[in-house]
């Protein structure tokens, strides 16, 4: 695909990683597709408990692991209210079973006017870099090793996002 971006999956993402040369880095949305459904503004929900993917390709191959947090991003569209169990989530939940991505419904700002439109409100949007995470490769990692570097990951997150709010 055009501009470096490719599927998020476990081939695609070994394949970059794998690379020969520097500056080869895979930046991954880890919540995915019902995390976007959560996004609203000065709210904050991370999927995170299940997502280990990620976490074992960076040990097959070895990757480092930079954990990354962007602040506002929740700030820029107003998602329309969905709470879990109303008919616009079930709705949203079941598209994104069958399509693959959530369909969220929101609105921005229009160009002439600030109240409605498809473009983003201007806010700004932070975004924090933590240390990498240094990775020890294995080509065969067990669930042990997996479960503890994702521990490792979380709680550098969660320093990131305690460090700047």
């Amino acid at each position: 695909m055009g501009y470096g971006i490719c599927g998020c999956n476990k081939n695609s993402l070994e394949y970059i990683l794998k690379s020969k040369g520097q500056g080869n880095a895979a930046c991954i949305a880890v919540g995915g597709a019902l995390e976007a459904l959560e996004a609203h503004p000065a709210h904050f929900t991370l999927n995170l408990a299940h997502k280990k993917g990620f976490i074992k390709s960076a040990i097959r191959t070895g990757a480092s692991i930079v954990p990354v947090f962007s602040f506002g991003e929740n700030e820029v569209y107003t998602q329309v209210s969905n709470p879990v169990g109303s008919r616009v989530r079930r709705l949203q939940t079941f598209l994104t079973t069958y399509l693959g991505f959530s369909p969220p419904l929101f609105h921005g700002r229009g160009v002439f006017n600030y109240t409605f439109g498809f473009l983003p409100y201007r806010r700004p949007i932070t975004t924090v870099v933590g240390e990498p995470l240094e990775v020890k490769q294995n080509p065969d990692p067990s669930n042990e090793e997996i479960n503890e570097l994702h521990i490792r990951y979380v709680s550098a997150l969660q320093n990131l996002f305690e460090a700047k709010s």
